[in-house]
């Protein structure tokens, strides 16, 4: 008896490996291209908004912080590139000028998902 449920537990393992690898092949995993976290080194960073449905990502940081070199720090769907323009971005490393909205386009791994996030930065007075 105990045999048979070592044996139907390896069946399982198998099986549940093999939904997964088949949920990945078949590219739902690699269609994705969102901003799942989005935040600059700052403290303090008041507060972040993500917004999937609009694709807007709205941040309120301090005063005093230069708005014109910020370093964002984010997530984005696994694999997903991401850009502003024709500059590509690294979480944080790539500096950019937040003075006005900033879209980072991101795509999908598999290329065949492309979303335009805009991001938003005000000063907390």
């Amino acid at each position: 008896m105990r045999k048979v449920d070592i044996i139907s537990g390896r069946r399982i393992v198998i099986l549940f490996a093999a939904i997964i690898s088949g949920f990945l092949l078949s590219g739902q995993v690699f269609a994705q291209a969102d901003i799942t976290a989005f935040n600059f080194d700052l403290d303090p960073t008041y507060a972040e908004t993500i917004n999937p449905a609009t694709q807007v990502i709205d941040v309120e940081i301090y005063n005093s912080a230069d708005i014109t070199s910020l370093v964002a720090i984010f997530t984005v769907s696994a694999n997903a590139t991401v850009k502003i323009g024709a500059v590509d971005q690294v979480s944080g490393t790539t500096v950019n000028n937040f003075t006005s909205q900033v879209t980072y386009t991101v795509t999908s791994q598999d290329g065949t998902v492309t979303k335009e996030w805009k991001v938003n930065v005000t000063k907390r007075a």
